[in-house]
């Protein structure tokens, strides 16, 4: 018999800052329920109410880590809907209820699950957790081990049995597999269905930042097709249309409902076969480009990934942090590295995520590697010059870890100094990581990288110089390509200007107006502000968000002269504005 709801708890291989509960309805009518906080000794959820749950339909809904409450049938007059607080015990008529604690600090994070029908019976119901035992009540005569009886306040099967013996305990984390199966059954039903040959690239849109997301990238591959994604921060506003047909979307309802049997997994394939696009940030070309993965190229990231990520500790598996999104080459390659372990991720709320919540993850997580882009590495090292417990748990971690761009140079004496252990490497976007590992000499404090062991690289040129010789040419960095922008579109309206942020999580534009404009009131720079904004706007729109310079505090408005220059010819000097006016722009990121 097949019970009206089941309450499907798909909990992944990365700690998340929430828990998924799914809820089936099998009825042949609509389901109305409550979630209650009740009796509000854990973390609450404070998202939409759950609402009705269709006939034959499944709805998702996301519990902090932590969450303490109780689901419940929202039954006619019931008075259920005020915090599960009603039926039978209130005169009223009854609701079936299921209880949760996750992540129990006093059970070593595992989670207490029952049904409870101490209310009184409306609805049979079934919870199903990934990691645990299975609990069913069918009717209001259920065994006491399968739930709490109608008007069981005591908990004791009415006086005849063990108290509680109706809960069950089950992990809150653990790894399967299950998900990235179900996903792909269902990509492959539903492209299969709209003509799609397996092979086909599929574009994706979006954010890279859930577990949701991580489930198409590996479902997909696993389908048998090529992903191609792009991250949500790449947005215009007001695109050009770049074909005369629109593409229909694909709304995901449920990927655990049936499919088709998924084909074998395809165990020696072409290795110059794409397996996986891509997008590079955009940084030097202005746009975003397509980074084709090879599985050739994929294996040798992967063997790179595995080296950097190997485990720290001996009897007990890492912990690592999300560094960012999983459309980005970082986020992609050190899950190719993290997964091989089998070491676990932590999802923070946002990339950028607050020092108090790293304290959090490692107290409460076990964080003991931290991967972050330096912008944001460079809060948390702020940060722990005046909280000493941001600077305990730095001091704590086995690995802290920076890419893509140099850290500050204050933060970085300030780690050093701290015997916090930073570690960086060296690496592009074509070759991945290339020499590895930056360590401060402690006689000089010099950093040194090491070329990685196990790999051979030779340069070939896509085009022979006539002499055979080459010069170097740095990466340009986006802040000279705003600047050009700038210059070309206000040049009216500025004598110079100079983007600054280094190791900030976005760029401030510092402007001195021409001899037209320049003034002193403050109406006049809000209105210099604002032109230069409009100008730029459809410059902005190409950069990725992180990039863009949108407000009216990201620009500061100087008197002309002001901004350092060298001797010799005039330039503007970057890093002397930064110190210069660093307290301005300290305050701008506060």
């Amino acid at each position: 018999m097949l019970s009206p709801f089941s309450f499907v708890t798909l909990l992944a291989s990365v700690v998340s800052a929430t828990r998924r509960i799914t809820l089936k309805n099998n009825c042949g009518n609509s389901m109305s329920l409550t979630l209650s906080n009740f009796p509000h000794n854990g973390v609450d959820y404070t998202g939409p109410p759950i609402g009705e749950v269709t006939a034959h339909n499944t709805k998702d809904i996301e519990v902090p880590t932590g969450w303490h409450g109780r689901i419940c049938h929202n039954a006619a007059d019931s008075g259920c809907e005020n915090d599960c607080l009603g039926g039978t015990l209130f005169n009223k008529p009854p609701c079936s209820m299921t209880e949760f604690k996750f992540d129990l600090v006093a059970l070593e994070g595992q989670t207490d699950y029952d049904i409870s029908n101490i209310h009184g019976f409306s609805v049979a119901q079934q919870i199903i957790p990934e990691n645990g035992e299975t609990v069913t009540c069918l009717d209001e005569n259920c065994p006491c081990n399968e739930s709490y009886r109608p008007g069981d306040t005591s908990g004791t099967c009415g006086g005849t049995g063990p108290k509680d013996q109706e809960t069950r305990l089950g992990a809150s984390a653990g790894y399967t597999i299950v998900d990235v199966e179900a996903m792909a059954a269902y990509w492959f039903r539903r492209l299969t269905q709209e003509g799609v040959p397996a092979g086909s690239v599929v574009g994706v849109w979006f954010s890279g930042w859930c577990y949701n997301d991580v489930l198409h990238v590996y479902g997909l591959s696993r389908a048998g097709f090529i992903l191609q994604v792009f991250g949500l921060e790449f947005i215009n506003a007001n695109p050009e249309p770049s074909r005369s047909s629109s593409i229909p979307p694909f709304s995901l309802t449920c990927a655990l409902e049936s499919a088709l049997p998924l084909p074998p997994v395809n165990m020696h394939p072409n290795p110059d076969d794409f397996a996986l696009i891509l997008h590079s940030s955009g940084s030097t070309s202005g746009m975003p480009k397509r980074m084709p993965y090879t599985f050739k190229f994929l294996d040798s990231l992967t063997t790179k990934a595995g080296t950097l990520a190997r485990p720290t500790r001996k009897d007990e598996g890492d912990t690592f942090a999300w560094m960012g999104s999983i459309c980005c080459n970082g986020q992609t390659r050190a899950f190719l590295g993290t997964l091989q372990h089998g070491s676990c991720t932590i999802q923070p709320t946002r990339p950028g995520f607050s020092s108090a919540e790293l304290v959090r993850m490692h107290d409460e997580c076990g964080l003991n590697r931290l991967h972050q882009y330096p912008q944001h590495l460079s809060k948390h090292l702020r940060s722990s010059r005046t909280d000493a417990d941001v600077l305990r748990v730095l001091q704590s971690l086995d690995d802290v870890r920076y890419s893509a761009m140099p850290l500050d140079k204050e933060d970085d004496k300030w780690a050093f100094e701290n015997e916090v252990t930073l570690q960086t490497h060296f690496a592009s976007t074509e070759c991945g990581p290339l020499m590895t590992l930056a360590h401060r000499r402690a006689e000089d404090g010099v950093t040194v990288f090491r070329p990685m062991g196990g790999f051979t690289y030779k340069f070939i040129p896509f085009r022979e110089s006539g002499s055979g010789s080459g010069a170097s040419r740095p990466r340009e960095r986006p802040g000279l390509s705003i600047e050009d922008n700038i210059r070309n579109v206000c040049a009216d309206l500025i004598h110079e200007c100079v983007v600054v942020g280094n190791g900030r999580p976005s760029p401030t534009l510092f402007v001195e107006p021409s001899s037209a404009s320049d003034s002193d009131s403050d109406d006049t720079n809000c209105n210099l502000k604002a032109e230069i904004l409009r100008r730029t706007a459809s410059f902005n729109a190409r950069l990725f968000v992180h990039e863009r310079i949108e407000t009216p505090e990201r620009v500061v408005v100087v008197a002309r002269g002001v901004l350092p220059r060298t001797n010799t010819k005039g330039n503007v000097r970057r890093r002397a504005v930064e110190e210069m006016f660093k307290s301005e722009i300290d305050a701008a990121y506060a």
